[in-house]
């Protein structure tokens, strides 16, 4: 351990297992965090969503009955260790408690289990890498998305502007009524908040058409992963 700069331990490890525990809890962290990301790619691919897709090679088989699918077939992978390697952690954790010192019964567990857990995370490592370098991003796709309910994505800030001149619960009547119009009877938000005189009142077609971008709406969500990057590079995480 001194040779590794991990700092050798106070007392024998016989009567004393949380180390060990720890050790296997921060690994099921990271399994946790790269199983996330995985569940995360491996919807985001599905047919009716489409807006990333994991590496891709030729050659690479989706389904044996089916050639034109490209399944997120590493993703996958990653999931299923990941789910599998969270109770393994709980075995370390299971070990913690055993009768006065050393009890063989209790220890053996660890023998099956903080192996698996290594083995799982290193694999779950080299195949995260690969899927995050290579990630394919669509962002036409994900822009094709944000409009496919027509504006009504938005209507939560159409309330709040409108909000600002109408009254707060005015302006929620108002959204209200051109959202279910628009669902009902087809369109878009925009068309429906442009026929009525409430809107028109107070609101120009300009603002409105303004109001209901979505690429304009992001908040602080830029400003904290370029926060977030920073800090990591900082950390030589990414080195």
């Amino acid at each position: 351990m001194k040779r590794l700069g991990l700092g050798q331990a106070d007392i024998s490890w016989h009567p004393a297992r949380d180390r060990f525990a720890e050790y296997a809890s921060i690994l099921g962290l990271i399994a946790g965090t790269l199983t996330k990301v995985a569940n995360e790619v491996f919807h985001l691919q599905a047919t009716e969503v489409d807006e990333v897709e994991e590496p891709f090679n030729p050659g690479k088989v989706g389904s044996s009955t089916m050639p034109h699918k490209r399944n997120p077939s590493l993703c996958e992978t990653m999931i299923t260790v990941g789910r599998t390697l969270r109770y393994d952690v709980a075995i370390m954790q299971e070990a913690l408690v055993q009768t006065h010192e050393r009890e063989s019964a209790i220890w053996k567990l660890e023998w099956k289990a903080l192996p698996e857990i290594c083995m799982g995370l290193g694999l779950m490592l080299f195949v995260g890498c690969r899927v995050i370098e290579h990630l394919v991003v669509k962002p036409e796709r994900m822009r094709e998305n944000l409009d496919r309910l027509g504006g009504l994505l938005l209507s939560e800030r159409v309330m709040f502007f409108l909000g600002e001149k109408l009254g707060k619960q005015t302006a929620h009547e108002v959204v209200y009524e051109a959202a279910m119009a628009a669902q009902e009877q087809g369109g878009t938000l925009e068309a429906a908040l442009a026929r009525d005189v409430r809107v028109k009142d107070v609101a120009t077609s300009a603002e409105i058409a303004e109001i209901l971008n979505p690429t304009t709406y992001v908040g602080l969500a830029p400003e904290l992963v370029d926060r977030a990057l920073a800090q990591t590079r900082a950390e030589k995480w990414l080195e």
